[in-house]
Parts: structure tokens; sequence; C-alpha cells
């Protein structure tokens, strides 16, 4: 008999980042490629101990390019996108586990709007390192580092 596996009804899509410096083909850089491979499993172990339901691993590839990170986010809030209901909305996703604040974006604002895109559907921000995610947790964490 097969079991099934309990879950807290998180449904979560894992955001992997990996740089793509490999590439180079005159330099050995599979410890970069290795940092990302780490990063996912720690990901992963995160979700079967807090009991998240993984419905995909989204691969990318780093980037400070804005817009490509943007265009990446958004087909995944396309392909999960909540159904607005006059009186509720139904989640097809609970929250986007990424690994780093930091892995996700690079100033409040880069934030602000990534944050907007997510919160607009329902779907909470997760991090391994930060926890949940609110609104103001990219500028108290600029803060933090500023005071130090």
């Amino acid at each position: 008999m097969k079991k099934t596996k309990k879950t807290n009804q998180e449904r979560v899509v894992i955001y992997a980042l990996y740089n793509e410096e490999y590439d180079d083909y005159y330099n050995d850089h599979s410890d970069l490629l290795s940092i990302g491979i780490d990063k996912e499993r720690e990901l992963k172990k995160y979700c079967e101990e807090k009991g998240y339901e993984i419905l995909e691993v989204v691969r990318n590839g780093e980037s400070n390019y804005i817009p490509y990170k943007l265009r990446h986010l958004l087909e995944v809030i396309y392909k999960y996108q909540t159904i607005h209901c006059p009186d509720e909305y139904i989640a097809k996703v609970d929250k986007v586990l990424i690994y780093d604040i930091y892995d996700l974006c690079s100033n409040v604002s880069e934030f602000n709007v990534i944050f907007e895109m997510f919160n607009f559907d329902h779907i909470e921000i997760e991090t391994i390192k930060q926890g949940n995610i609110s609104k103001n947790s990219f500028k108290e964490l600029e803060e933090k580092e500023n005071e130090k």
C-alpha cells in the first residue's frame, strides 16, 4: 500500500538560482555550479522539514539585470496565477521559496516591485535565511546592515 505524504497544505514553488559562469571553457567554475546545487538541495530539505508540497523547481541563472529577473518571476506568477472571485480568491500556490532575499533583489526598489507582483496574487515569499518576507523586510535588512 502506497503512503501519501502528509503536508500542511502549503504548496510551494522553489526558485533556485545558479551561477552561469561555468560556461567558460578555459576555467573550471564547477565550484560555482556546486554552490547552486547545494542551495537547491537545502531548499528541498527545508520543504521536507516544513511539510511543504513542492509543485515545481524553477531553475534560473543569477543576474543583476532586473528585466531578466522579472521575466522569469512573471512566468512563475502566470503559471500559478490566483483565481480572483468576488468574495474570495483561489490560490494555486502559496509560496515561492528562495534561498536568500539577496538572490532575488539587490535594493529596496527592486524588492518593492517583486513583492507587489507576488502580493497581488496572494503568493508569499519565503527564504531559508530570512524566513517569511513582508513588505518592509528588505528595508529592515538594509538598516541592520548599515548599523554594523
